[in-house]
C-alpha cells in the first residue's frame, strides 16, 4: 500500500497549494479496489459465427474495468505512475477491428491476456462486449458476455 501524506506548502509565487510526500509501497495481496474505467467503446469488426457477420461485419461495444492501485498517481499527478487511456484504447482497438473470431468469448479472452500481460500495474480485468445489432428475434438493446480475470 502506498501512504500518502499531504502538506501545506508555498510556490514561488507564495501561492498556498497542497505538496504530496509519499511513503513505501508495501505489497498486498487484495485485489485493488480502485479501477481505470472505459465504457462504451464502439468499434466495426468482423466477428461472429455467422458468414453474414464476417463478411459484412457489424459494430461491437466494450466496456472495461482495470483493477490497479491508483494510489501512487493520485499522489504523484504524474502520467509515468498510471496507465494511459489511450494506450489501452489503440490496443483494445487493435483487437477489436482486426482479425475476426466466430465467439465474443475468444475476443474477450484475447483481450484481457492482452491487457494483463502488456500492463503489470493491472491486477484484473472486468470486460463486457456486446454487440447491438444481432440477426436475433426479439426486442433489445444488446446482447453479450462479460468476463473477469486476475493474475
Amino acid at each position: 500500500m502506498l501512504v500518502c501524506r499531504a502538506f501545506a506548502g508555498q510556490n514561488s509565487n507564495g501561492i498556498l497549494r497542497r505538496v504530496f510526500r509519499s511513503a513505501s509501497l508495501v505489497e498486498s495481496t487484495e485485489a485493488p479496489k480502485d479501477a481505470i474505467l472505459l465504457q462504451g467503446l464502439q468499434f466495426f469488426g468482423y466477428h461472429g459465427v455467422l458468414p453474414e457477420e464476417q463478411t459484412l461485419g457489424q459494430k461491437f461495444c466494450v466496456d472495461a474495468k482495470l483493477r490497479c492501485c491508483l494510489k501512487a498517481p493520485g499522489c504523484s499527478d504524474d502520467l509515468k505512475d498510471t496507465i494511459s487511456y489511450a494506450d489501452i484504447h489503440r490496443d483494445i482497438k487493435a483487437i477489436m477491428e482486426g482479425p475476426p473470431h466466430q465467439l465474443l468469448e475468444s475476443v474477450a479472452e484475447t483481450i484481457s491476456s492482452m491487457l494483463l500481460d502488456s500492463y503489470p500495474k493491472i491486477q484484473a480485468v472486468e470486460l463486457r462486449l456486446t454487440k447491438p445489432h444481432v440477426a436475433v428475434p426479439g426486442a433489445f438493446d444488446s446482447l453479450g458476455i462479460e468476463i473477469h480475470r486476475t493474475r
